[in-house]
């Protein structure tokens, strides 16, 4: 399964890294009373929040193992180290890392939100899911929940669920530029290309790079009228040519007499009809795009009925 984009998680760390400094609680008591000159729990969980941020995972890891030793009942410590893990592609130890936060703090939203980024790395989609939504019903306004809980609806193909997620995500944050890219995303694989050539436009004055990136995805979309479209194209003109010919057969011989004659089933009349009416309504479902080729089918179709008609008069 594909993991979540690369662009997508360092945004979203980002905002967990800043997150995460400002909801650290910390204890002067413990920091600074008898255990005067040694780190405390919480100034150990800053200094992984702070190697996070500067990108040295390994170290974080150290700083988040070494709080949690000091005080296992840490939230920020567990998910901190959560997201170490993440970054390291440790996706497994991610996820137990994040749990262990949600079982100390059942209302902690950036835990399950976090859970939820490292289920969509392991392509667990539907449980990535469920971990977004627990987060969003604790805090309702968690724009990133709503992009990441969007990105896990576009891999489940729920393209109509990942739309009103980013947009949800949008109305929260309107210059949230990964969310406005997501949207365009989504908007592609809902065969909604206007819709997403209109987020390129937006993001177009939020964030350069994501912009080129939609618009090459916006750009290959285009170009993506491979040869099996090209087969089911001909292959539907054909059928609707046979359709209309046979259509043009039926319609000439009901002035004909005998009526039977030149019939396909002499004896069945109504199901000669039927029976072209339905190649007809066929070639047009499988060709589906009524550009010049049907039309070419469609004159081919008149052209051969007439002339096979003619061919059985006596």
């Amino acid at each position: 399964m594909k993991r979540y984009s690369g662009r997508l998680t360092d945004f979203l760390h980002f905002a967990v890294i800043l997150a995460l400094l400002l909801s650290i609680p910390i204890n002067s008591g413990v920091a600074y009373g008898q255990d005067k000159g040694m780190e405390s729990a919480e100034e150990l969980c800053i200094l992984g929040v702070r190697c996070l941020g500067n990108g040295r995972y390994e170290e974080a890891i150290q700083y988040f193992k070494k709080s949690i030793e000091k005080r296992a009942d840490l939230p920020e410590a567990h998910t901190g180290l959560g997201v170490a893990y993440e970054k390291l592609g440790r996706y497994k130890e991610a996820i137990e890392s994040h749990r262990q936060a949600i079982l100390i703090k059942p209302d902690y939203a950036m835990a399950h939100y976090n859970l939820g980024v490292a289920y969509g790395n392991l392509g667990r989609f539907q449980e990535a899911v469920e971990a977004s939504r627990k987060a969003i019903i604790i805090k309702r306004d968690f724009a990133e929940a709503h992009t990441s809980l969007g990105v896990a609806y576009e891999r489940l193909g729920h393209y109509k669920e990942a739309i009103e997620s980013h947009k949800q995500a949008i109305l929260i944050k309107p210059d949230f530029a990964i969310a406005h890219y997501n949207l365009g995303v989504a908007y592609l694989k809902a065969k909604e290309k206007k819709m997403a050539v209109e987020q390129h436009r937006i993001l177009k004055t939020l964030d350069q790079q994501l912009a080129s990136k939609l618009l090459a995805m916006i750009s290959t979309e285009g170009k993506e009228k491979t040869v099996i479209y090209d087969l089911k194209v001909w292959i539907g003109s054909v059928i609707f040519a046979l359709g209309v010919a046979g259509l043009i057969w039926w319609i000439r011989n009901l002035f004909r007499s005998p009526l039977m004659q030149a019939m396909f089933f002499s004896k069945h009349p109504i199901l000669n009809f039927i029976i072209v009416i339905i190649l007809v309504i066929i070639g047009l479902w499988v060709h589906s795009e009524f550009t010049m080729i049907p039309l070419i089918g469609l004159f081919a179709g008149i052209l051969i009925g007439w002339r096979i008609s003619r061919s059985k008069r006596r």
